[in-house]
């Protein structure tokens, strides 16, 4: 049942999130992270303070957005998580406010962990992994900051989120059905 009630205010503050409506993801936030502590669950705690981050540069504090991050730091090194892809899309959006540079390492690296883990398979994530580099492309160049060479990168990310997010649309289903034909085939059984 705790796993049950934790995803479910991780949905609505995502949602809350997206919606912009900042008054209330501010309450429930401070109530769920409070919760959380009291119970001792790193996890909600952590993946509330990454999350719900945007609330510091709604209070014009991208300091304290920073700290917010390296106080609670993610321990847990094994794999990529929904914490670490959080804290990406936290720091993302602290570059974006303050007109500032993302650590291109940092980016890549991430970006890297990202393709390897199983968090694109979702979604939600792949459109705002979409998203999020999209964000940084546009506030790169109009600083003139994007290189040719990072513009190529971003451009080969954004294809590879496209063609994901196609597959699964279902825009792919003739492809997908040929090969199902000629795999078929070549075991001797036929398909329509």
């Amino acid at each position: 049942m705790a796993w049950e009630v934790a995803a479910g205010r991780f949905f609505l503050l995502q949602n809350l999130h997206k919606m912009g409506d900042f008054v209330k993801l501010k309450a429930y936030a401070e109530r769920f992270r409070r919760e959380a502590e009291q119970r001792g669950n790193i996890y909600l705690q952590t993946t509330i303070s990454r999350l719900c981050n945007i609330l510091w540069l709604v209070a014009d504090d991208p300091a304290g957005a920073r700290t917010d991050l390296e106080a609670g730091a993610w321990a847990f090194s094994l794999g990529y998580h929904v914490q670490h892809w959080h804290e990406l899309s936290a720091r993302v959006d602290i570059a974006i406010y303050e007109g500032s540079s993302i650590d291109r390492k940092f980016f890549s690296e991430q970006l890297t962990a990202v393709r390897r883990s199983a968090i694109l398979r979702v979604i939600g994530y792949r459109c705002e992994t979409a998203w999020m580099i999209g964000r940084m492309a546009l506030a790169e160049g109009c600083r003139g900051r994007l290189k040719p060479a990072h513009r190529s990168g971003v451009d080969r990310e954004a294809v590879l989120v496209r063609d994901a997010l196609h597959e699964d649309a279902g825009l792919h289903a003739p492809r997908h059905a040929r090969g199902a034909r000629r795999r078929a085939s070549r075991r001797g059984a036929r398909l329509p």
